[in-house]
């Protein structure tokens, strides 16, 4: 697809398979800048929506192929993905790096669990003609 003002272009798949533990799914994405633009906020990946999250108040993890970097809790809640503490965390170190959101523990022990994870494998970008990692 393409954006409403038509300045970027998306390709996105997705496979599922099914397992007999998580779901596990594989997302591949490509994103083309057509024309300059402004965006008020432009979110290329997002782990659980901003007014949708399924649980309160889940805690925030994140590390890479070394293990556990750092975790966030507290208020605001973890939903308001758009806030600075929270949402631009950037992979670190050797790969993968991850990133979790997990059920508070008075949930899970509820059986109200909901826990998401994102495992980065791979990424690269070019940003005005710099290639990334």
């Amino acid at each position: 697809g393409v954006t409403a003002d038509g300045g970027i272009a998306a390709k996105r798949s997705v496979s599922t398979w099914s397992t007999n533990d998580y779901a596990r799914h594989l997302h591949s994405f490509s994103y083309r800048v057509l024309r300059e633009g402004q965006y008020p906020r432009f979110t290329v990946y997002q782990l659980a929506a901003d007014n949708y999250n399924g649980i309160s108040n889940p805690s925030f993890a994140y590390g890479n192929g070394e293990g556990l970097i750092g975790t966030w809790a507290g208020d605001p809640p973890a939903s308001q993905s758009h806030l600075s503490d929270f949402s631009r965390v950037q992979c670190q170190g050797p790969p993968p790096c991850w990133f979790a959101l997990e059920t508070p523990a008075e949930l899970a022990a509820q059986d109200k669990i909901a826990d998401r994870g994102l495992v980065v494998r791979r990424w690269q970008a070019r940003l005005g003609g710099v290639d990334y990692p």
